[in-house]
């Protein structure tokens, strides 16, 4: 029962992830990265809660890889948090003493420049890669069988194989990984 509730969970933090892929990508959208980082932050919560029956050496390579995008998403979300929310009042209540325009003008450019490395993580391989082995059922294959726990894909592998154009992966309306992941491996 304890691995099937822990594919749930993976498989959950997986979907929530995906649902915000397109409103990232597309629009910037600041609840679509939070919801993002919530993902990623349930991912790592779940390794916690699960801890003593997840060994996988891959098991740990995946949570190094949401980690290193729950990191890019932070830094965005961090930056517009404090641009959009906290500086507005404290610029307010100090208009007249503080000059907020260079801190503003300051805290744009790097929140452009957050955004701009977000989006090219999220267009790349690594992060296919990560999406992928989020919604493979093998990615937690140490979790049930520790006979077959070396039968999972290498990180190399991964990345070879989901080297498709990203417009592939969200064409159509089509949210699924998986049937995206099989569309584009059917054209390998």
């Amino acid at each position: 029962i304890v691995p099937a509730a822990m594919r749930c969970v993976v498989a959950a933090c997986a979907r929530q992830l995906q649902q915000n892929m397109p409103g990232m990508l597309e629009h910037g959208d600041i609840e679509c990265v939070h919801q993002a980082r919530v993902a990623l932050r349930r991912l790592r919560s779940a390794d916690k809660a699960f801890s003593a029956i997840r060994t996988n050496r891959d098991w740990q390579t995946l949570l190094q890889e949401a980690q290193w995008l729950a990191g890019r998403l932070g830094r965005l979300r961090d930056l517009q948090i404090l641009i959009e929310v906290t500086l507005p009042p404290i610029a307010k209540a100090h208009q007249t003493t503080i000059d907020f325009a260079p801190l503003h003008t300051e805290l744009n450019r790097r929140s452009e420049n957050a955004r701009v490395k977000l989006f090219a993580a999220l267009r790349s391989k690594r992060c296919r890669a990560l999406l992928l082995a989020l919604e493979e059922p093998q990615a937690l294959q140490g979790v049930d069988d520790k006979q077959r726990m070396t039968c999972r894909p290498s990180r190399a592998m991964l990345y070879r194989n989901a080297g498709a154009k990203w417009t592939d992966w969200w064409c159509a309306g089509k949210n699924s990984i998986r049937y995206s992941a099989t569309r584009c491996a059917n054209t390998l």
